[in-house]
């Protein structure tokens, strides 16, 4: 009998450890395959933004195209006279009514018609991955604040104070204007920091040599060491099928204060190409001065970073937008009417697709995707009658100025 229970304790034993190995090795191979299809939709994606970014390109060359040949002007043949002026300009306009014709308003911007905009999902086999592409220009930049241009940096501060103060107006949740201050004074101290708290300081291209003691943040999540700021602050959240949104929906630090300096060799190469561009075009001409072909002059081309710290209208949530001016300058009901517009429903793309089949988002039933209204362009904000009948015209620019409606950062 003590044979027999050791014999079944051994027996039990190998079944128990032969089933356990079994289920971790399923385990592995099944969260191998979400990273590989993690993986593979993050390719997709990136295809995905960069067709987007190339209708935008070509939406641009297209309408560029059709006014680069004006009568007379450069696009003319060597030796044309006025006719050849002349033709030239009937092509262009030729050139232009055809890219009106086939040109979709919605490629020139980004807005929720966008096949990025909205939820999807991919799916493989007994595997679904869902993904939602958000794009940060509709964020507040929290770089703003420590810009070297000190009335800006004070402008951004209030932009900041006002933000948290409205962040989660009307719940229970709300941050008064005081605590808006106090978060945003932590904010500033965090970053100018002696390097003598034993924090540690990464190393970054925007260090600057004269404010060595300048920390920037490099993650939103280095708010969640303020003593002001905890997970219920941070983070977003949903009671009652409302979402309250928190620091995390509103802030980033991805996109561009400014234009980089960028790459020594790189603005050599562009450098040399336009000093043999304009040697070719004009052979007298005066050679470029010494060091240009290096890239070593003072007007080497900067390379663009991003479309910069601009508000996309066309997502940007009622919080951020309030935040921009004060509400003696641009009322509620003006920015009320922003958002109401741009969730209406175009009647125009109603007309074209009737028939709009359902997104297909696993178990999720997100109903029908409603062509609603975007802002193709800042201008069309002159659209809307509470902002067009604002009295102060120089107001109107600043608020055209701090918005866009392209984004090129998305996470």
């Amino acid at each position: 009998m003590i044979f027999s229970i050791l014999l079944y304790i051994i027996v039990a034993e190998l079944v128990v450890s032969g089933r356990l190995l079994r289920m971790t090795g399923a385990n592995d191979a099944l969260l191998a395959r979400m990273r590989n299809q993690i993986d593979y939709s993050l390719v997709e994606i990136e295809d995905m933004l960069l067709t987007d970014l190339a209708g935008q390109a070509a939406e641009e060359e297209a309408g560029a195209f059709g006014g680069a040949l004006p009568t007379g002007g450069a696009g003319s043949a060597p030796g044309a006279g006025e006719g050849g002026g002349g033709m030239a300009g009937m092509a262009a306009g030729g050139a232009e009514g055809e890219a009106e014709e086939a040109a979709d308003p919605a490629a020139g911007c980004d807005s929720s018609r966008d096949s990025w905009a909205q939820p999807q999902s991919r799916a493989e086999n007994d595997l679904t991955t869902y993904y939602w592409v958000e794009p940060e220009n509709a964020k507040f930049n929290l770089l703003s604040l420590w810009s070297e241009d000190e009335e800006w940096a004070r402008f951004s501060r209030d932009q900041l104070v006002r933000l948290i103060d409205v962040l989660r107006e009307d719940t229970d949740f709300d941050v008064s204007i005081s605590d808006a201050e106090r978060i945003v004074s932590e904010i500033e101290d965090f970053a100018e920091r002696p390097g003598t708290d034993g924090m540690p300081r990464p190393l970054l291209k925007s260090d600057d040599e004269e404010r060595r003691q300048l920390s920037l943040p490099i993650h939103l999540d280095y708010l969640m060491l303020l003593p002001s700021v905890d997970d219920e602050l941070f983070f977003d959240k949903v009671l009652d099928g409302r979402v309250i949104r928190g620091l995390e929906s509103v802030l980033t630090v991805w996109t561009s204060l400014q234009m980089d300096p960028g790459d020594p060799e790189k603005n050599a190469r562009i450098a040399a190409r336009r000093a043999a561009e304009a040697d070719e075009a004009d052979p007298g001409s005066t050679p470029p001065a010494e060091g240009a072909a290096e890239g070593l002059s003072a007007e080497s081309p900067a390379q663009l970073v991003g479309e910069g710290i601009r508000i996309n209208i066309n997502f940007a949530s009622r919080p951020v937008l309030r935040s921009l001016f004060s509400v003696d300058k641009v009322p509620d009901l003006v920015i009320d009417a922003i958002i109401r517009w741009r969730n209406e429903e175009d009647p125009e793309a109603a007309e074209e697709d009737e028939d709009v089949s359902a997104y297909d988002f696993g178990e999720l039933e997100l109903g029908d995707q409603m062509q609603r209204r975007f802002f193709e362009s800042t201008e069309d904000l002159e659209e809307i009658p509470e902002f067009e009948n604002l009295p102060d015209q120089e107001l109107k620019e600043d608020f055209k100025r701090f918005t866009t409606t392209i984004s090129d950062v998305f996470s």
